[in-house]
C-alpha cells in the first residue's frame, strides 16, 4: 500500500490522448523519442529564428507539458531560446513503466535530442522542483552550459520526511532523487533560486545545494516572501531570469 501511495503522491500525473492538439501562440513541433528500453517519450519544441540557444526544462511533478508548454513558451519569447520541455512516463503522451533509473535516463535521451541542434556551450538546463532531479543529473553527465535550479530539494527523503516524520522513509522510498550526491561534481555555472518561505521545499535545502556545489561559479538567490509555486508573481523573480538568461 505504501509503494503504490508514494508513486501517487510523488508523480502527480495527467495524461493526454494521443490525438490531444497544443494550443501555442509561437513556433513548435511535437517530439516523440525513444528511451533505451523502447518506452516511448513525449516532448514539445518551441523554436525561434536566430535563437541563442536551447533551454532544457524539466517540470514539476504535477500537470503535464499542456500547462507547463505556456511556460516554455513564455521562457522562448522572453529570451529568443528555443526551448525543449519533456514530459515524464506518466504524463501528457509519455509511455513507459516507471523506473528510478530508467526515468533519469531519460532525461538523457531528451539532451541528446537538443544537441542535434546546438554545441554543449549553447545548452542551458532548467529543472523546477522535482524537476531539479532530472536536471542536476543531466548536468553530471554532460557539459551543458548552465544548470537552473528552482525551488528543487537536495533529497526526496528531506521533504518526505516533513510530511511523513512517523514512517522509516529512507527504507519505503523507491524514488530518492538525490540532488546532493550531484551537485559536487557539478561543474556547470549554476543558479539556484528558492522562496525564502516554501514550507514544502524548505529554504534550507537550497542552502545546503548551494554549499554543496563546486562550480566555480554558483549563485543563490531567494525570492523573499515567495513559497513553493509562486515565483513568477515576483518580479524579483524574473529580474533574476533576466541576468541568468
Amino acid at each position: 500500500m505504501l509503494n503504490y501511495l508514494q508513486e501517487k503522491l510523488i508523480f502527480k500525473s495527467e495524461q493526454l490522448p494521443k490525438n490531444h492538439k497544443f494550443n501555442f501562440n509561437i513556433r513548435f513541433k511535437e517530439v516523440f523519442l525513444k528511451a533505451k528500453d523502447g518506452a516511448k517519450l513525449h516532448g514539445v519544441h518551441f523554436q525561434q529564428d536566430d535563437s541563442k540557444g536551447i533551454i532544457l526544462y524539466f517540470h514539476g511533478n504535477a500537470r503535464n507539458i499542456d500547462y507547463w508548454g505556456i511556460w516554455g513558451e513564455q521562457l522562448s519569447s522572453t529570451y529568443k531560446y528555443d526551448v525543449v520541455l519533456m514530459d515524464y512516463r506518466g504524463y501528457g503522451k509519455s509511455k513507459g513503466e516507471r523506473s528510478y533509473t530508467q526515468m533519469l535516463e531519460d532525461s538523457l535521451v531528451f539532451y541528446n535530442y537538443c544537441c542535434q541542434f546546438f554545441t554543449e556551450d549553447k545548452i542551458i538546463l532548467f529543472g523546477r522542483s522535482l524537476g531539479g532531479a532530472f536536471a542536476s543529473y543531466t548536468s553530471l553527465h554532460t557539459k551543458s552550459e548552465k544548470l537552473i535550479l528552482e525551488s528543487t530539494f537536495t533529497t526526496l527523503e528531506e521533504v518526505a520526511k516533513t510530511k511523513f516524520w512517523f514512517l522509516p522513509t529512507s527504507l519505503l522510498l523507491k524514488y530518492p532523487f538525490q540532488n546532493e550526491r550531484n551537485m559536487p561534481l557539478i561543474n556547470s555555472e549554476t543558479f539556484i533560486i528558492h522562496g525564502s518561505d516554501d514550507p514544502l521545499v524548505k529554504y534550507e535545502l537550497a542552502q545546503k545545494l548551494y554549499h554543496l556545489s563546486n562550480s566555480k561559479s554558483k549563485e543563490l538567490k531567494a525570492i523573499e516572501g515567495a513559497v513553493h509555486n509562486d515565483l513568477r508573481n515576483f518580479e524579483g523573480y524574473h529580474k533574476y531570469l533576466d541576468q541568468i538568461l
